[in-house]
């Protein structure tokens, strides 16, 4: 068990932690590593939403969805918004990191340097703003979008605020290559025409918004920006995908639900309703109906049992359910015990 919040407000807030956490635990199952989710996850701060322990890593999620995804996240929301405030996420990972290793529910964890801490929005992002993240780590949580991290932006920004606060300080407003590097980073990577005195003042007040950035660099690396990422709705689309069943989809997502609101316990891959509900499926499969004529014939089982027991039998088929109702049944009633099943793709 572990310590929770009380979650988000709104509509759309809960409904992507319940389906962030749904598509997580599927996607975990597959990667057969021992893993546990918590969502509302008191000790993790800002970025409690969703929390993913996958083996040796860790993945603290905080969920910003946005009704009109069209929205650019630029500088100013960076360092004033109060959904994006950078200083915001950098002070909560030093608040966590401070108490990883004497919190009992952090100590369950990965070491604190193994952790990975996500702003994860369905909204863009200014990209000449911050540079693209290594997409392997991430892909685990990674539902379309872009991966970014902020580790060059972060240690520049000094030097940023310096030559800006040199050239507003003097006047002098004309192009040199350190502040071109400055404009074409905070401003327009397009630009071919320098920003006025007025225009640089307000980017140089932004970075003063920001403050001393010294104390967070040594976890800077850790924190990443996932944007564009799928709004609330399509995250059911990815979750089918995943589970290739509608009728399993509704009570998998009914137990979910019914998990986020009521429940302090992990999900693991132990989770008593989901191997029920698996269970289930699986035994219905096998039942004979009269309905499905597809049969093997007896002079082609001992083949086929030969093949399965050195390798994966691989049945192709265009239509998924037919495959799994016409193929599952025969084959596990001639092979029970011999063939193993997917874990959860019924």
């Amino acid at each position: 068990t572990y310590e929770r919040t009380t979650g988000c407000c709104g509509i759309e807030g809960p409904n992507y932690a319940i389906k962030m956490s749904a598509l997580l635990f599927l996607r975990a199952l597959d990667t057969r590593k021992t893993f546990h989710i918590a969502s509302n996850f008191a000790e993790a701060s800002t970025f409690d939403d969703v929390v993913l322990k996958l083996g040796d890593s860790t993945y603290l999620l905080q969920l910003n969805h946005k009704i009109k995804s069209q929205t650019v996240l630029n500088l100013r929301q960076l360092v004033q918004d109060k959904d994006f405030k950078l200083n915001k996420y950098l002070e909560s990972l030093l608040e966590i990191k401070n108490k990883w290793e004497t919190n009992d529910d952090l100590k369950k964890s990965v070491k604190f340097a193994h952790a990975k801490f996500v702003i994860f929005t369905n909204i863009a992002v200014d990209e000449y703003l911050i540079n693209d993240a290594d997409t392997a780590d991430l892909s685990i949580v990674n539902t379309g979008g872009k991966l970014l991290c902020m580790t060059e932006l972060c240690g520049n920004l000094p030097r940023y605020k310096a030559i800006l606060s040199a050239s507003v300080s003097s006047g002098n407003v004309f192009g040199s290559s350190e502040l071109w590097e400055v404009v074409h980073k905070l401003y327009n990577k397009q630009a071919r025409v320098l920003p006025n005195k007025n225009q640089l003042e307000k980017i140089l007040t932004n970075l003063v918004y920001l403050g001393d950035l010294t104390p967070y660099q040594e976890f800077v690396p850790q924190l990443f920006l996932c944007t564009k990422q799928s709004d609330e709705l399509n995250l059911d689309n990815l979750i089918k995908q995943e589970i290739h069943s509608d009728k399993l989809y509704e009570q998998f997502m009914k137990a979910v639900t019914n998990w986020w609101r009521t429940s302090e316990n992990y999900l693991t891959r132990d989770w008593k309703e989901w191997t029920d509900m698996f269970e289930i499926c699986r035994t219905s499969i096998i039942k004979p109906n009269p309905l499905i004529d597809f049969k093997f014939s007896l002079e082609h089982y001992d083949p086929i049992r030969e093949k399965i027991t050195k390798r994966m039998l691989l049945i192709k088929s265009k239509c998924a359910i037919s495959a799994q109702l016409k193929c599952c049944r025969p084959l596990y009633q001639h092979f029970a015990g011999k063939c193993q099943h997917s874990e959860r793709k019924c």
